[in-house]
């Protein structure tokens, strides 16, 4: 009987996407869907505006931004491989990054994509990392123009935590 609901709770815990982690830790995978993206620290929301005119293909950064409203700030995450594509779904682009170099800007691109791991942190917190490399997104301060996002070394602070809300 013990076995038999052992059993059960397991098939139903990896039903639901728990599996252990690395650190022995129960971790839940990264549910696709529609998501506004925020930085709990700065409460600032990721921001894909789109490129200038009709005809592209277009690149500009991924900034921040102030106010959630703009469904430039609304993201598509699907999974892909392994791990994700993020899609701003009022430009359509995708978030992209040109290399795998430290402070490389994370761009939107309407013609390409990258595929992100998005990784959990604790609670429901999360870094987005760049695949087989130590670089994860990173907001950028800048007091003259709108944050941005690069990709650097994963050092645990405040501005690498993201938090995805669930639309």
């Amino acid at each position: 009987m013990l076995k038999t609901f052992s059993s059960f709770i397991f098939a139903a815990l990896l039903s639901q996407g728990f599996f252990l982690g690395a650190n022995g830790e129960a971790t839940k995978k990264f549910a696709p869907g529609m998501y506004k993206i925020v930085n709990p620290e700065s409460l600032t929301w990721v921001r894909g505006l789109p490129g200038p005119g009709q005809h592209g293909p277009w690149m500009s950064p991924i900034t921040m931004a102030w106010d959630m409203s703009s469904i430039y700030q609304t993201w598509e995450v699907s999974a892909f491989e392994e791990g994700y594509k993020i899609q701003n779904y009022g430009s359509k682009m995708f978030a992209f990054s040109r290399s795998h170099e430290v402070d490389n800007l994370v761009l939107g691109f309407s013609d390409g994509f990258t595929k992100w791991y998005i990784e959990p942190t604790g609670g429901s917190e999360y870094r987005i990392h760049y695949p087989n490399r130590d670089l994860v997104w990173t907001v950028n301060y800048d007091d003259n123009f709108p944050d941005t996002v690069s990709l650097k070394p994963f050092e645990g602070g405040e501005d690498q935590i993201f938090r995805f809300d669930k639309l």
